[in-house]
């Protein structure tokens, strides 16, 4: 039953934002990772390096919109370039924050997206 996907700011692979976060807090990232993944492993059921986002979706036909905000510091835009779909990207919004600074324009290209869908 799913038409489509919007993805406002995702990331590509879990390991790399994990990776990021711990950074950006002064964590120790190489020392976190493995019971990080461990944990992942045992209460999630899946491996934080096995699948990324662009992998999965390129093995789908499920159609994806990917939104970014060019100034989010959480996650880069970057991380999300890698995921197969169409991509807007808004220059001036942080993360998650593209449909408050654009409001119409953001609605605009969701309807459009949905629209070719459906």
């Amino acid at each position: 039953n799913v038409r489509c996907i919007i993805a406002d700011s995702p990331y590509d692979s879990a390991a790399e934002i994990i990776a990021k976060v711990a950074k950006d807090r002064k964590l120790p990232a190489g020392i976190l990772m493995p019971f990080i993944a461990l944990a992942a492993r045992l209460y999630g059921g899946f491996s934080i390096y096995e699948k990324t986002a662009s992998e999965a979706v390129s093995s789908s036909d499920i159609p994806v919109l990917v939104i970014h905000g060019q100034r989010d510091a959480f996650v880069p835009s970057y991380m999300s370039k890698n995921i197969p779909g169409k991509h807007i990207i808004f220059s001036d919004a942080d993360h998650c924050m593209s449909c408050m600074v654009h409001p119409e324009e953001y609605d605009k290209q969701i309807m459009d997206f949905i629209g070719t869908k459906s």
